[in-house]
């Protein structure tokens, strides 16, 4: 039954089952080329957060290029806003050890996970 589809009563393929394949390769190509083109399009944001004690400064958004750490905290006036990394067992935003001036590893402050930098 599924012969009488691809295949014609003097044995050849017939042109729209030819056409059909073709078709469905160049699309599926395009998609794949769509994909990798724009991989890197996605804004990257990330949690920043200012690392002065008693400031509680925290804001979602973009690095831009050539921007130097730390920033200037907009609430407290400090030099001190750094970006962060989410942990990945918790998700909770952390700031490096490194960043603060300390020794690794950075322990989560919510579930207490060690993580390394570098």
């Amino acid at each position: 039954m599924l012969k009488n589809l691809v295949v014609n009563d003097d044995g050849s393929v017939k042109p729209a089952f030819t056409y059909t394949i073709l078709v469905v390769s160049v699309l599926v190509a395009g998609f794949l080329a769509y994909r990798i083109w724009t991989a890197g399009d996605a804004v990257n944001e990330r949690t920043m957060m200012c690392i002065t004690p008693g400031c509680d400064y925290t804001r979602d958004r973009a690095l831009q290029l050539g921007e130097t750490l730390p920033a200037l905290c907009p609430k407290c006036g400090k030099k001190s806003v750094v970006a962060t990394f989410k942990c990945p067992h918790c998700g909770q935003p952390n700031v490096w050890n490194e960043d603060r001036g300390l020794k690794p590893p950075t322990k989560c402050t919510k579930c207490g996970k060690e993580r390394w930098h570098g």
